[in-house]
């Protein structure tokens, strides 16, 4: 499943900014846009587990962390994936949210109660 929130930060900008398409990706991977981002276009890779990005097409402060364990390719790339958890103690965090009490809304699962947690953001260049 995905657990989605919001960077509740002010002191943390909103990018404007989507992400970029990985080589190949718009050729090999269909994005089906969905009726509210009838444009919508390859922003990102494929997501895999601990994949960090931001929600409904947009670019925040609305995100979500992919917890499936296989690649995400029903979503397309579509996503800008800003994140990624690496470490296994934090994944192990990740798979103890889903044991915490929630209730059903609109076709969604919600916690009972907000979860408040820190985030360490780390710079890391990337080859291209």
């Amino acid at each position: 499943g995905i657990l989605q929130g919001a960077i509740a930060s002010h002191t943390v900008p909103v990018p404007t900014v989507k992400g970029n398409c990985p080589p190949g990706a718009a050729e090999t991977v269909p994005n089906d846009c969905p009726a509210w981002d009838a444009h919508c276009a390859c922003h990102g890779p494929v997501m895999n587990r601990g994949f960090v990005a931001w929600a409904a097409g947009k670019t925040g402060p609305d995100f979500f962390v992919n917890d499936y364990r296989r690649p995400a390719e029903w979503w397309g790339t579509q996503h800008t994936v800003w994140g990624i958890i690496t470490d296994d103690a934090s994944l192990t965090v990740l798979e103890k949210v889903w044991d915490l009490p929630a209730q059903k809304r609109g076709g969604m699962t919600y916690l009972q109660e907000n979860l408040k947690f820190s985030l360490h953001l780390e710079t890391i260049e990337v080859e291209r």
